[in-house]
This record gives structure tokens, C-alpha cells and sequence, in this order.
């Protein structure tokens, strides 16, 4: 179509050209001969086409041709701004009609929303309310939490596990192995600002106080577990320098464990004055503490004077004090000395039979304790070594305490400092004495070095200690029950300890021991067989040499 127009216009103007070329001449020539005019038409022949007017033609085409281009270009480019154009519509067209679209939801959306808004300010107003409510019982549920907080952090927890391998060794006897443990768990803190208190259990054989130890075996049977302590202290804040205990504690005054095993926890009260001094050169603290101890309560139902605890006997318990000081003579020397005083009178209980402190119904005869062996009859959780001396009433053996005790007891301890902080050297020195023992065998000696501390990790002690402990010295009941006898004895012990962890020791004990006096018969009219007295290794003889006993404790100790 478009080929066919250009050719036609082509044509068109190339014979409008050539008809202006060749069109006739008119020219008006006129004569004038007499009186006649004449008129004559000329006409002139047309010029021949020339080269020149073909190029001319030419160059007019191809110059009409970039014109018809430049057009065609500018239709199509017309034609592409139209369709452009015509697109934007078609998107303004939905862009409005989508628009629209929303607008109409939005309007829909809002109704809804109005009553939602309606909804949730009703729902909001009901809200706070509970919110309001709840808060009010938050923050009381909170007071309570944070008074419970406040109770929990007054107290903690103590106590520890201890794993033990215990062997013993003697001539003439068979070795022993025995494996142990050591359970003792406690809670202790502030009661309010005047009183502090605690309980505690322990394992151990609930008869005897003298060691919380139970043996592994026994097919696995449960291990018997019994409180340990239960007591109150008041230290009152306006005046700390007294406290008062009463109930079942631990020790509050200075002793060694030769008048008092170690696991022992003391019945009774305890009263304690405690100074720290400024004015007087070397002297930093001065101390008195009074004790009143009990043993056995007698319940007062025998009938007649024979019964092993006789009708309107007295209770027997203990009483006395203690003055300590704590000295400093030097930047690099510490002594701490103190002097007990401490009476037991009425302690024959101890004596005749542990089950009769109880009832005190019966006497002490064969029939309740077969042979009449002391260890049986008395409490003596590692045997009776004192001198026990036959009562005969009503023509039946009660036995009695040869003597009566009241310890004086001195003891004196140092520490030295050394260049390295972890390293002091610990010595102390105990001069013990019954000032009413029935005989000269009353006197006790112990020392003791060391050197070294189990305060921080890696943290170590080693040491040496030396105990001559005479038969009336102190109560055999309640001494060291570790050793070979409580008393009658000589006894070296060697030990060393290394703190390997923050609450955990490793250490090692070695105990020698033997009987110190082989002519005294702790069973004088009580089972006694000549020559070997009760108590004594199978091939000990009176008056002999009794052969060393060994005994190795290894322990593992986790402390909490």
C-alpha cells in the first residue's frame, strides 16, 4: 500500500513537471498594412529534456523520499507514544478501579473497625481491671517470694561426705579391712538478728556418739542416720560479746581430742564471754566460757537400792569453765593458751549398762549381760580402760568408777608464720590432769607439729602428734575412739593432707598404738582372765609388752 502511493505521487509530480516544460507559447504579434489589422497566434516549440533535468528530478525524489521516511518515522514513533499512552490508561483504569476496590474495603474495614475499637476499649477497660487485680496480687505473691528469699538467705547449707579404707595390724592377730563412709548433712543461719540455730544428722550407730562412721557390707543394708545436732545460740547485737547455747552443739570451748573425740557433739548449755583487747601489748582477745554438760537423766522409778541405778540417784552431768587468750607476741607469732576446769560427778551411769540408763529397773546381773564383760555393760563405745572397782549390794556386783574426775587441762597452741603464706608451722602442747583420780594414774600428755594449711586448692599439711595417756586420766567413755584404747595408752600418729579441689582432701593417717600399762586390769572382777586382761592382744601377758597396733586410714573428703 504504502509502495503504491509513493509510486503514484512519484508520477504525479514528475509530469506536472514535464507539462510545464512543453506547454505552448502564446505571443501576440501585430502588422499594421493599411487600414487592415491582423492578428496572428504563434506557437513555439518546447525545449528538449536535458540531463540537468534529470538529475534535478532525481535529486527532488530522493529528497522527497527522506522526507516520506522522516514521516514514516514520526508515525511510528506517534504510533508507539499512542500505545504507551493507551497502556497508562488501561493501568490508571485499574489502578482506579482497584483503588476503588479498596477504598470500598477500607470503608467495609473501617465500619469493622469502628466496632472492633468498641470491642476492645470494652475489652481494654476489662483488661486493666484484671490487670490491676493481678498486679495487686503479683507484688503481694512478690512480698511473700521476697520474704521467703530474705528467710532462705539467713541460713545454709553444711556438711560433708568422707570415703574411707581403714586397716589394722597386730602380731599374733588377724589383719582387718574395713570399708567406710562418713555422711553429715546440716542447715544453719541467722534465726533473727539476736539468735542463730541449726540442725544436723549424721551416720554413724545411733549408740555411739563417738563416731559417725558406718562400715560398708552388711548385704547392702540402709546405713543408720540420727540427728546430729539441734541447738540455739543467742548473740545478741547490742552486745557481742556474749553468746549464749543450749541444745546439742558442737564444742564451744578448746579442747584436744583426747578429752573429747572429734565427732562427739556435747549435750547441755554453754555460756561464752569474749573480749577483744587493745590496750595491752600482745594480749588481742580474752575469753571465759562456762559450761553445764549433761550425760543421763535419771528417771527415779527404781524400787529398791540394788537396782544398777538406785532409787532417788542423782543425774549425772558436768560442769565447770574455761579462760582462754589469744597472744600475739611477735608480727609473726600467734598463741592461743587456755585452761579448762571440768567436773563429772555421778558418771557410775556410764557404767552400768547403756540400756539401764533408760529404764533403771534392773540390776546388773548375768542374765542381762552374759559373763558380766564391762565392755558390754558400760558405755564405752572403744572400750572401758578406766579402773572400775566392784560395788556389792544385796549380795549382787554393781560396778563403780574406781575414781571420780574432774580434769584440769592446759593447753597451749602456736602458729608461726613462715615466708610462704601456705606453710605456717602449727605446734601445740596439752598437760592434762584428774585432780580426783583414785590413784598417780591420772596424768595425760599429747603434742603435736605440723606444718602447712588445707585453706585453698593445692593447699597441704603434714604433721606429727604424741599422746601418753594415763588409765583415770579422763573418761574413757568419750576420748579418741580412733587410737588403740581411749586411755592406758601410748599413741603415735603420723598424717598428711593436700587439698586437691576447693571442698575436696585427700589425705592419709597412720596411728601405732599400744597399751601403755599391762598390770592394770580394767576388768577387776569382771570376767578377768589371768595373765591376759581384757582388751589386750592374744599374746600380751600381764605385765608384758603389749605388740604395736597399726592402723592406715586413707580418706577422700568432700565437703559442702
Amino acid at each position: 500500500m504504502k509502495s503504491a502511493l509513493r509510486t503514484c505521487v512519484v508520477l504525479a509530480l514528475s509530469a506536472s513537471t514535464l507539462l510545464a516544460q512543453t506547454a505552448p507559447v502564446t505571443t501576440t504579434k501585430t502588422t499594421t498594412k493599411t487600414r487592415t489589422t491582423r492578428k496572428h497566434v504563434v506557437t513555439k516549440a518546447a525545449p528538449a529534456v536535458t540531463a540537468d533535468d534529470l538529475k534535478q528530478l532525481r535529486d527532488m525524489m530522493a529528497a522527497q523520499q527522506q522526507q516520506l521516511d522522516q514521516m514514516r518515522q514520526d508515525m511510528q514513533q506517534r504510533n508507539q507514544q499512542l500505545q504507551q499512552t493507551q497502556q497508562q490508561l488501561a493501568d490508571a483504569q485499574s489502578a482506579a478501579r482497584e483503588a476503588q476496590a479498596k477504598a470500598s474495603a477500607v470503608e467495609t474495614a473501617s465500619t469493622e473497625q469502628k466496632a472492633t475499637t468498641t470491642q476492645l476499649q470494652s475489652d481494654m477497660t476489662d483488661v486493666r481491671s484484671t490487670l490491676t487485680n493481678t498486679a495487686t496480687s503479683t507484688q503481694d505473691d512478690q512480698k511473700k517470694v521476697n520474704e521467703l528469699a530474705g528467710l532462705l538467705g539467713r541460713f545454709r547449707f553444711t556438711g560433708d561426705v568422707r570415703v574411707r579404707f581403714d586397716d589394722q595390724f597386730q602380731d599374733a592377730v588377724a589383719n582387718r579391712y574395713r570399708p567406710r563412709i562418713r555422711l553429715r548433712l546440716g542447715v544453719e543461719g541467722k534465726l533473727s538478728e539476736d539468735f542463730f540455730g541449726g540442725i544436723a544428722i549424721a551416720s554413724g550407730g545411733l549408740n555411739d556418739p563417738t563416731s559417725t562412721n558406718s562400715t560398708l557390707g552388711d548385704a547392702w543394708q540402709r546405713k543408720p542416720v540420727g540427728f546430729d545436732r539441734g541447738y540455739v545460740t543467742y548473740n545478741p547485737l547490742a552486745h557481742k560479746f556474749l553468746s549464749i547455747t543450749g541444745g546439742k552443739f558442737a564444742y564451744t570451748w578448746i579442747r584436744t581430742n583426747q578429752s573429747f573425740d572429734p565427732d562427739i557433739n556435747p549435750e547441755g548449755f554453754s555460756e561464752k564471754l569474749s573480749f577483744d583487747v587493745k590496750s595491752v601489748p600482745m594480749v588481742k582477745n580474752v575469753s571465759f566460757t562456762g559450761l553445764q554438760l549433761y550425760l543421763n537423766e535419771t528417771n527415779n522409778t527404781a524400787t529398791n537400792a540394788s537396782a544398777a541405778v538406785p532409787k532417788n540417784s542423782n543425774d549425772t552431768w558436768a560442769y565447770g569453765g574455761q579462760l582462754s587468750a589469744k597472744l600475739q607476741p611477735t608480727s609473726w607469732w600467734t598463741m592461743t593458751p587456755s585452761y579448762t576446769v571440768l567436773n563429772f560427778p555421778n558418771v557410775d551411769a556410764l557404767i552400768n549398762g547403756y540400756a539401764n540408763l533408760a529404764s533403771g529397773t534392773s540390776a546388773l546381773d548375768a542374765s542381762r549381760i552374759p559373763g558380766l564383760i564391762l565392755s558390754s555393760a558400760g558405755f564405752a563405745p572403744n572400750g572401758m580402760t578406766n579402773a572400775i572397782c566392784p560395788r556389792t549390794v544385796s549380795g549382787v556386783n554393781i560396778p563403780k568408777f574406781c575414781s571420780n574426775f574432774l580434769y584440769s587441762d592446759l593447753i597451749i597452741s602456736n602458729v608461726f608464720k613462715t615466708r610462704k603464706a601456705n606453710l605456717p608451722i602449727n605446734l601445740m602442747g596439752e598437760y592434762e590432769t584428774n585432780l580426783k583420780a583414785a590413784s598417780n594414774r591420772s596424768h595425760l600428755y599429747q603434742a603435736e607439729i605440723s606444718v602447712g594449711q588445707t585453706k585453698n586448692k593445692k593447699d597441704y599439711q603434714f604433721g606429727y602428734a604424741f599422746t601418753r595417756s594415763e588409765q583415770d586420766s579422763v573418761i574413757a567413755s568419750f576420748a579418741e575412739s580412733d587410737q588403740r584404747f581411749p586411755t592406758n595408752v601410748l599413741q603415735h600418729r603420723i598424717f598428711g593432707v593436700v587439698k586437691i579441689a576447693p571442698n575436696t582432701t585427700f589425705g592419709y593417717t597412720q596411728w601405732f598404738g599400744r597399751a601403755l600399762d599391762t598390770n592394770v586390769p580394767n576388768t577387776v572382777g569382771f570376767g578377768f582372765v589371768a595373765g591376759k586382761p581384757y582388751g589386750y592382744g592374744p599374746t600380751t601377758i600381764q605385765g608384758g609388752r603389749e605388740p604395736w597396733v597399726k592402723r592406715g586410714q586413707l580418706d577422700l573428703i568432700y565437703t559442702f
